[in-house]
C-alpha cells in the first residue's frame, strides 16, 4: 500500500489498495432510501448522498468527512446542461 499525502496536508493521505480504487469506480457496498422523492444512499462508510430534484434542477449533497453539493442546470432552450460544484 502506498500512503499519499493530501496537498492541504490537514491528514494523512489515502492508502492505495484494491477497496479503495474499487470503491472510486462506483463499487462500494451501499444501501438506498427513498423519502419523499428524495434518494438517500449510505455508504459502508457511513457517509451518505441525498439526491433530489428542485425547481428543475438535480441537487446531490456528499455528506462524508466534508459535505460537496453539486447542482446539475438543464437549459432546454441552449440544448446544454450545466453542473456547479460548491
Amino acid at each position: 500500500m502506498i500512503d499519499f499525502v493530501d496537498k492541504t496536508e490537514e491528514k494523512n493521505g489515502t492508502y492505495i489498495n484494491r477497496k479503495n480504487m474499487m470503491a472510486i469506480q462506483g463499487f462500494l457496498s451501499s444501501s438506498f432510501k427513498i423519502v419523499d422523492g428524495e434518494i438517500i444512499e449510505t455508504n459502508e462508510n457511513n457517509e451518505s448522498l441525498l439526491t433530489k430534484k428542485e425547481n428543475g434542477k438535480i441537487i446531490e449533497i456528499f455528506n462524508g468527512e466534508k459535505q460537496m453539493t453539486k447542482t446539475t442546470h438543464f437549459d432546454f432552450e441552449t440544448n446544454s446542461i450545466k453542473e456547479v460544484i460548491s
